[in-house]
């Protein structure tokens, strides 16, 4: 399934350092938002990474429900399963677009 994960340019590096997607929160533990809509996602950041994740392969692992807007995710997420990134410039924000190249997750 296609779901979409709004983030920065901070959170992206930090992305790619780990190795994975898999965000560490104060106080609880780590895990990743997928929004069902990409425009969701736009709220979230600079940036929307379109990822393939199967809820239903490990359930105990996300909170995932038909219907629902968004998941939370408990495990890492292989950057193999980032299928696109695309910059999102929000109305009113001044900065260079990020030229990435379309469909492939390339570092």
């Amino acid at each position: 399934m296609k779901f979409y994960h709004g983030t920065n340019n901070y959170g992206l590096e930090e992305t790619k350092k780990q190795g994975y997607l898999l965000h560490k929160r104060k106080g609880i533990s780590p895990c990743t938002y997928l929004a069902v809509d990409k425009k969701e996602a736009e709220k979230y950041g600079d940036t929307v990474l379109e990822v393939e994740y199967d809820p239903l392969k490990n359930p105990d692992m996300n909170n995932w429900c038909r219907g629902c807007w968004q998941l939370r995710v408990y495990e890492k997420i292989d950057l193999s399963k980032i299928l696109h990134i695309t910059p999102y410039i929000k109305a009113n924000v001044s900065y260079p677009l990020i030229h990435l190249t379309d469909s492939i997750f390339l570092w």
